[in-house]
């Protein structure tokens, strides 16, 4: 314990005291006084010291203090403080005594020099405050010295430097969704697989071009074969032959070659929507994370206004206003707002462990999440000539069908069913051409024959033989195949159709329906702002009445919730709002993070040009 010199000569009595009941306790006390105001006492401690008790009123000056913390840190002791928690802050693990009200204690003893001049007696004035203790903990210090309180005691103490200090790099709304795109696992595999398929089109055009085997035998005839004896064959003989065949004509190779290039341009078409489906779901995640952020600390907020009202309410119960519901109902509320704040803290870690995910990070790697705002200029939204187009309903509706018509040309859904229908119409013709579309390859051999034995007559004089034919083939009768592959195929671009027109509509819905969602979250970021002034204003009225007990709990119940609700809508109202751009940018297959300046002015100035060509 760091005692000055002189508290620990004058109270000699209150020391062996003190050593008596923390030795009852399995405690050995040891004293460390204090000298001078600028020494470091941490360093006189001895070396089996487990913690410290700091006391006595200005022990030591600011920068000795300082000292001494950094000390204890370095040296990983825990410190408890007998004075009041402002040393907690400073640095200290923790303390249990309220921070000193310098106001209250100012206001005391104006009070009683004033009943003193008018006449009061100096023994009657009263020199006590009254205040209520509660636990302080340093987070930032336990977490240096490696402890970690549990979770009741938690919820109960005052907490400085609850989150730890950012770290790691910094990421941006932009940043995530460049790196979304270069190191997400999911679009990594989808890459690979494209160019793995990309040899299926290179095996379809094979087809087209000569094809050249090579052979190489050896025939070995019975003596008494009558074709042996007779010297027409060899006994034995050794060969070798080349055949090269080419293809001339042939509609099912040549469908297949077309057929294998829509199929790639489908897959991809598939591999940029997934694309946009991954840069929308970092960057929402990001935002995400922005809005848990900011959830945290009004949970914690919500939370120590509860434990204020509780207080409060037992105040009420001593002085005979309030029954003991009121103190159970608060006890429940401030539980309800301790849980609030536990889950705001896990869905953080969620979300980042999932932010960390999308980028293909560690899920432990810390990072700093800089701020979404309007003014980023990657975002065209930051562009103030934008909402000189949006001035009203009829330009409002002008930009929505230009964005429709901007959804539809760009949307890789639509690109990847036109890839499709146009490999099945392609599949369509060439079954319809088989009734009557031959095939055509011509084939060329050379054969020599490199050792040969007979048993009669004399050996060939030229060894090497060459042939080249023609040949056609049409298929006559395949048991009726041919017309339930073309009925099937007929169904198949019919099915396409269909199904390219239910996604065009659901495409036209959800550019819509962001725009829509756009066209109210943006004014809600002025109206919540003004909704959650108002709010914190009703509050703090309805606090005060009901300290004057002329309101109920109840009222005093709905004015928190209100001010909770409205504090968390204007707080995340940017992000909301900027979340509902990132879905319509999705819609409209592409975002605006990937665009540069000059993409930008393009941008506007058509849009511009579109609603001055309609009327707008």
């Amino acid at each position: 314990m760091f005692l000055s010199e002189a508290d620990f000569e004058a109270q000699p009595g209150l020391i062996n005291r003190a050593r008596e009941v923390t030795a009852a306790a399995g405690v050995e006390l040891q004293f460390v006084q204090q000298k001078s105001p600028n020494e470091n006492l941490a360093e006189q401690l001895p070396p089996d010291i487990d913690c410290v008790v700091i006391t006595g009123q200005g022990l030591l000056g600011p920068a000795a203090m300082d000292k001494v913390i950094a000390t204890l840190i370095e040296k990983k002791l825990p410190s408890y403080s007998l004075l009041d928690a402002h040393l907690v802050e400073q640095g200290l693990l923790m303390a249990e005594a309220p921070a000193t009200n310098w106001r209250r204690l100012a206001r005391r003893n104006a009070l009683n020099i004033h009943g003193v001049l008018h006449g009061e007696l100096a023994e009657n004035q009263p020199v006590t405050i009254e205040s209520k203790r509660r636990l302080s903990i340093n987070m930032a210090t336990a977490r240096a010295i490696g402890i970690s309180p549990r979770f009741d005691i938690l919820g109960k103490a005052v907490l400085f430097n609850e989150e730890k200090a950012p770290q790691g790099r910094t990421l941006s709304l932009a940043i995530v969704a460049e790196e979304a795109v270069a190191a997400n696992l999911d679009l990594r595999t989808a890459t690979l697989e494209l160019q793995a398929r990309q040899g299926d089109v290179g095996q379809a055009r094979a087809g087209l071009w000569p094809q050249l085997d090579a052979r190489l035998g050896y025939s070995r005839l019975n003596d008494d074969s009558t074709t042996v004896i007779s010297g027409a064959a060899a006994r034995q003989s050794t060969s070798a032959a080349l055949t090269l065949t080419q293809l001339i004509y042939s509609d099912a190779v040549n469908a297949n070659v077309e057929i294998q290039g829509y199929l790639q341009n489908n897959r991809v078409a598939l591999k940029r929507q997934l694309e946009l489906d991954i840069i929308q779901e970092a960057v929402i995640t990001y935002l995400n994370l922005l809005k848990a952020q900011t959830f945290i600390h009004i949970r914690r907020e919500n939370m120590e206004l509860s434990r204020t009202n509780l207080e409060l309410a037992k105040d009420r119960q001593r002085i005979g206003v309030a029954s003991p519901a009121e103190v159970y109902r608060w006890e429940s509320q401030l539980a309800t707002s301790n849980q609030a704040l536990l889950n705001a803290r896990a869905q953080l870690q969620q979300t980042r462990d999932a932010v960390n995910r999308l980028l293909n990070r560690p899920l432990k790697a810390p990072f700093i999440a800089e701020p979404a705002t309007l003014d980023d200029p990657r975002l065209f939204i930051s562009r103030k000539e934008l909402f000189d187009y949006v001035s009203n309903d009829r330009a409002f509706e002008l930009m929505g069908d230009y964005m429709l018509e901007v959804g539809i040309d760009a949307s890789p859904e639509l690109a990847g069913l036109d890839a499709l229908l146009a490999a099945s119409r392609r599949e369509l013709k060439t079954n319809q051409r088989a009734y009557w579309s031959p095939t055509v390859t011509v084939q060329g051999e050379v054969t020599h024959v490199m050792d040969e034995e007979r048993l009669a007559g004399l050996p060939a004089k030229n060894d090497t033989d060459w042939a080249v034919g023609v040949n056609v083939s049409l298929p006559l009768f395949e048991g009726g195949t041919r017309s339930v592959r073309v009925a099937s195929s007929r169904f198949t671009v019919k099915q396409i159709l269909s199904r390219r027109d239910a996604v065009r509509k659901r495409i036209e819905q959800r550019i819509r329906a962001s725009l829509h969602d756009i066209g109210a979250s943006y004014p809600a970021i002025k109206l919540s702002r003004d909704a959650a002034t108002a709010a914190k204003k009703n509050l703090d009225l309805v606090t005060d009445a009901y300290s004057r007990g002329t309101v109920s709990i109840i009222d005093l119940l709905d004015a928190q919730n209100a001010a909770l609700v409205a504090e968390e809508s204007a707080t995340n109202a940017v992000s909301d709002f900027i979340i509902d751009l990132m879905k319509l940018q999705r819609s409209l297959g592409g975002f605006d993070l990937f665009v540069n300046k000059q993409g930008l002015d393009s941008w506007l100035e058509d849009l511009s040009n579109y609603i001055s060509t309609h009327g707008g």
